[in-house]
């Protein structure tokens, strides 16, 4: 089962994609930001950076013929799917103060995620 097929590989062509990942860390400068500004929500920052830093040494490991299994693309999945479950769950509860943290919180998530997906991309083709 290949994961990698569920995003169009047109866009790896995109220029201006290769630039995700300085866009990925500048979000994540501001997801620190928010660490640091909003107590109340320090222990999920620091779950959601837990993820990211325990995706990112599995892809590290784990790159090169071995990536086309399910394991790196379900960890980028997972990547941006725990905030947006966050969100969820704050709207179910109509609480909106959190909210636009979640936000900044799914966005860098996501650039995280479509860089690595750009750059792996881009070598299993090389």
């Amino acid at each position: 089962m290949n994961l990698w097929g569920l995003l169009p590989s047109a866009l790896v062509s995109e220029f201006g994609l290769t630039f995700l990942p300085c866009l990925a860390i500048i979000g994540y400068l501001m997801v620190i930001g928010l660490y640091v500004k909003r107590k109340y929500i320090r222990n999920k920052v620091i779950l959601f950076l837990a993820i990211t830093l325990i995706a990112n040494t599995i892809i590290f490991v784990t790159l090169g013929p071995g990536m086309s299994g399910v394991l790196v693309p379900s960890l980028l999945i997972a990547i941006p799917a725990l905030p947006i479950y966050w969100l969820l769950h704050l709207w179910r509860q109509n609480s909106t103060k959190e909210a636009t943290a979640y936000v900044l919180v799914f966005v860098a998530g996501l650039m995280h995620c479509l860089a690595w997906w750009v750059w792996i991309i881009a070598l299993m083709r090389s």
